[in-house]
């Protein structure tokens, strides 16, 4: 796939959203880095030079096993892959008519159908990707499917597949939008804010109604001829505010969340999703969910606090909303124990 066709691939997509607004090439890469911060962190023995490379097409000829998992990585943020690392075919044939120029929609449909069976012969889950990589690759070097025209495929899968979750909704009001790079500037009015694509735009003016962004160009703002909203002075409206307030219950199924500096472990995906929506209100970054689990990596946002998050310590006030997952756990006081259906309990 050229990249000039990615492209109109990523319009064609953000069109599913809104109406407003394109990707430029520039824009296009920014999504590309995201997904690689997404991952590059879980291998620091893969060096930028062979990342840089790798984007191109270019394969060490002594493949490394932190290459093949991150080529993992990256499947697994796009949502194609079972758990054991098997390609999941259903899903990734579901994602060909939107991402993909419709002249191409049969070769690529081909290739995946031709090397979905490819894993079998292999069971670590990192070898199991890669080797759907290069099958995919060598089914005809000479056209659109070589190496690095896939990657980038599968990087765009990635960047249109992950999601952002946010508070739950009000009626009408977007809940997820695509984690890409495509800005818009908007104004309240007053002063003018650069939105990460316009379905940000258009979740922020749905639930903050009392601070209306509304559209003004297409690509970040130009703070040298437009008045800049300060960080943080954004107002939180008294609706959005209790959307945000909202609890969460606490069933922990933590989720890793990854706002562009740090990564935070979440409870469960509502928890992640509380948080982001008070960072819109305070003009913050937001945090995507890169994978299901804790989180790994040596820089994580400890220090940070955060809403609705579960507390250290137990509350005074005993929390009456557990649900009735069976999750058994065996309590202490001192004296004697006892089982309980779950932690909350």
């Amino acid at each position: 796939m050229r990249l000039c066709s990615l492209i109109v691939v990523l319009a064609i997509v953000q069109s599913k959203f809104s109406k407003i607004g394109s990707v430029t090439i520039d824009q296009f890469k920014k999504s590309l880095d995201v997904m690689r911060m997404g991952c590059q962190p879980k291998f620091p023995n893969l060096s930028n030079d062979i990342l840089d490379k790798f984007r191109t097409g270019i394969v060490p000829s002594d493949i490394p096993k932190d290459l093949k998992c991150y080529v993992r990585c990256v499947y697994q943020m796009s949502g194609t892959l079972g758990k054991k690392g098997e390609l999941n075919l259903q899903k990734s044939l579901a994602q060909i008519p939107l991402l993909v120029p419709k002249e191409m929609q049969e070769e690529y449909k081909n290739a995946i159908r031709t090397c979905a069976d490819t894993h079998k012969s292999h069971k670590d889950s990192c070898d199991k990707t890669w080797a759907q990589t290069i099958c995919t690759r060598d089914l005809n070097p000479e056209n659109n499917l070589k190496m690095n025209t896939f990657y980038i495929f599968a990087i765009t899968l990635a960047a249109l597949a992950l999601t952002v979750q946010s508070a739950p909704s009000l009626k009408g009001c977007p809940l997820k939008c695509p984690y890409i790079w495509a800005p818009v500037c908007a104004s309240n009015g007053k002063c003018h804010k650069t939105f990460s694509s316009s379905c940000f735009l258009e979740g922020q003016s749905c639930f903050n109604r009392l601070e209306k962004f509304t559209f003004k160009y297409n690509g970040e703002c130009d703070f040298s001829k437009d008045v800049q909203c300060t960080e943080g002075k954004v107002k939180a409206s008294k609706v959005s505010r209790e959307v945000c307030d909202k609890a969460c219950t606490k069933i922990y199924d933590p989720v890793c969340g990854f706002n562009g500096k740090c990564y935070k472990t979440f409870s469960s995906d509502c928890f992640l999703g509380s948080q982001n929506c008070e960072n819109r209100q305070n003009n913050e970054m937001e945090f995507i969910s890169i994978f299901k689990g804790e989180c790994d990596f040596d820089n994580t946002c400890s220090e940070l606090k955060f809403a609705n998050d579960v507390p250290e310590t137990v509350p005074e006030e005993c929390n009456e909303n557990c649900t009735r997952e069976l999750e058994l756990v065996c309590g202490f006081n001192g004296q004697c124990y006892q089982s309980f259906p779950n932690n909350c309990v």
